[in-house]
């Protein structure tokens, strides 16, 4: 649910440890912080401020996780954790460049490559999906 943090302009839209329809082993996290501004020759637009999307085991094992905090930390790029030890190799505490990534393009992947289903039709959800999607690459400013 959205709500509205100190400023009337700025919002927080948070979900977490969300069970998700069609893959009963994986449970979602989804922080999206954006502000409301006022935009010459668009009106007023949303601006994404911060974000955290996570992917999580059902026994709550973190599996990875697309992060965008600016002002936050030692790495203020969009970036992709995964929770992995590979070949020996361990990933828990890398920061590997993403680019932005939107929640409609998390909302896709999960359906993707965890097989997530939609509630409502498949057609119908891709279709609002990829018009927002349309929107920000039209709007974005970042």
């Amino acid at each position: 649910m959205a709500e509205p943090t100190s400023s009337s302009s700025s919002w927080r839209l948070c979900v977490g440890d969300a069970k998700v329809y069609g893959n009963p082993n994986i449970r979602i996290g989804v922080e999206h912080a954006f502000s409301v501004v006022n935009h010459q020759q668009y009106g007023r637009k949303a601006h994404t401020t911060a974000y955290h999307y996570r992917v999580s085991a059902a026994g709550g094992q973190k599996l990875l996780r697309y992060e965008y905090h600016p002002g936050v930390g030692a790495v203020h790029a969009p970036r992709l954790h995964i929770h992995a030890s590979i070949g020996g190799v361990e990933f828990e505490d890398r920061h590997l460049p993403t680019g932005r990534v939107t929640l409609e393009a998390f909302v896709c992947m999960l359906e993707r490559e965890f097989g997530c289903r939609w509630v409502g039709g498949k057609t119908r959800c891709l279709n609002v999906l990829r018009s927002n999607e349309r929107s920000f690459d039209r709007y974005r400013s970042w």
